[in-house]
């Protein structure tokens, strides 16, 4: 490698176009101009909703749901032996009569 390094020369004029191109409306090989804007106005989600049906969908679903998570709380205190069990994480084997606590 040599110490002197290529360089271009400097540029003089800017680099243009010698033929300017024609565009006429009627050209063969491109379609057709559009009539119109080629985007739909959309409305935002839930924009026809009132605020006060969005929330009483959210409190029917908060409804369902506590409902659906008492009754499993209730199914699981009566296998366990009470909710207490429940609460305090024992198990039916570890209420059993004989077993040491740990």
């Amino acid at each position: 490698m040599s110490s002197a390094a290529a360089t271009a020369p400097p540029a003089t004029t800017t680099r243009s176009r010698k033929t300017k191109l024609q565009f006429d409306g009627d050209n063969p090989d491109l379609p057709p101009k559009r009539e119109t804007h080629g985007l739909v106005k959309v409305k935002p989600p839930l924009f026809d909703v009132s605020l006060t049906n969005i929330i009483y969908t959210i409190c029917l679903g908060a409804l369902v749901m506590g409902g659906y998570y008492t009754f499993r709380m209730l199914q699981l205190a009566g296998q366990t032996g009470g909710s207490a069990n429940v609460l305090m994480g024992r198990s039916p084997e570890a209420n059993a009569p004989g077993v040491a606590d740990l």
